[in-house]
C-alpha cells in the first residue's frame, strides 16, 4: 500500500486492463489512482457520521488499508454490490468501530452531556438513489481528471465540449478548427478509454 499523497514512480501501463484489475494485481500506480479517485468519497461520508477532519483523516487512512487487504475479492454484482456501496459499507464499519470505541472508554471527554451525544450518533444521509447518483457523477468527473493527461488537448477538449458541457458537435467543431466526424470519433475514444479504465468501478450512463 503507498502513501495516497505521494504519486509512485512512473512505469509502463497496460491499458487493456481496468484500474480495478491493475489494483488487484499490486499496481502501486494503479492504487495510487484509485485512492485519488475515492478519497474525496470517503472523507464525506466521514463528516457525516460525525466525525472531525482529523479523526476523518484517520479513519480513511484505515478504510484504504481495509480495501487493500479485500480488493483481490471483491465482485461486482451490481445494483446490490457496486463498488461505490462496497466501500461505503467499508467506511461505515470504521466509522462505527471508532465510535465504540470512545464509547467503551471508562469516561468519554466532555462528561455526561458528551456522553449523551455518543449515544445519538449520526446517522449519516440515507443511501437512496439520488444520492448514490450525485456521487457517481461526482466520481465520473474525478475519473476523467485521471484520464485527461492520456489525450491531446484538442482531443479532450472536443469530448468536454459536448459530452460535459452539452455543446452542440457543430460548434465545437467550428471553435476547435475540426470536422464534425472528427468531433465524434474524440467523443468515442475518450469514451471507450474511460469504460475500459474504470471497468468494475463506475455505473457509467449510456
Amino acid at each position: 500500500m503507498t502513501d495516497s499523497n505521494v504519486p509512485p514512480s512512473g512505469g509502463t501501463v497496460d491499458t487493456s486492463l481496468s484500474l480495478l484489475e491493475r489494483v488487484k494485481k499490486q499496481d502501486q500506480a494503479a492504487w495510487y489512482q484509485l485512492e485519488q479517485l475515492y478519497t474525496p468519497l470517503v472523507l464525506r461520508w466521514c463528516r457525516q457520521w460525525g466525525l472531525k477532519d482529523a479523526d476523518s483523516e484517520d479513519r480513511r487512512q484505515e478504510v484504504f488499508t481495509a480495501v487493500f487487504n479485500a480488493i483481490g475479492a471483491f465482485r461486482r454484482e451490481p445494483p446490490h454490490k457496486t463498488f461505490r456501496k462496497w466501500l461505503r459499507t467499508i467506511t461505515h464499519n470504521k466509522v462505527r468501530d471508532y465510535w465504540q470505541r470512545i464509547k467503551n472508554q471508562p469516561a468519554a471527554a466532555g462528561g455526561s452531556d458528551h456522553q449523551a451525544w455518543l449515544n445519538e450518533l449520526p446517522a449519516g444521509p440515507p443511501d437512496d438513489e439520488a444520492t448514490a447518483q450525485e456521487e457517481e457523477s461526482e466520481l465520473v468527473r474525478r475519473a476523467l481528471e485521471l484520464l485527461r493527461a492520456q489525450f491531446e488537448p484538442e482531443t479532450w477538449q472536443a469530448w468536454w465540449r459536448t459530452a460535459v458541457d452539452g455543446q452542440p458537435v457543430k460548434d465545437v467543431a467550428k471553435e476547435l478548427g475540426l470536422s464534425g466526424n472528427a468531433v465524434y470519433l474524440a467523443r468515442s475514444r475518450v469514451r471507450k478509454r474511460l469504460e475500459t479504465e474504470f471497468r468494475g468501478l463506475l455505473d457509467l450512463a449510456p
